[in-house]
């Protein structure tokens, strides 16, 4: 099984969202640890973090193969 492993510091209440290079919506996860890929085209998709109490975010390229 392909899996996005997430770490985080502190109790943050964040959202985890994927998305192609398209911009579309692929996944979206509330407070997880991981976010399953298997199934998705190989490709580059955007991984978004988003600590919803502080609006803040962090964007990562990830490569699934």
């Amino acid at each position: 099984m392909d899996i996005i492993n997430i770490a985080v510091t502190g109790q943050l209440d964040y959202q985890a969202t994927l998305y192609n290079l398209e911009g579309q919506l692929i996944r979206t996860a509330h407070n997880a640890l991981h976010i399953k890929v298997n199934g998705l085209s190989s490709g580059v998709y955007l991984l978004e973090i988003k600590d919803l109490k502080k609006n803040q975010q962090i964007i990562e390229r990830i490569i699934v193969e």
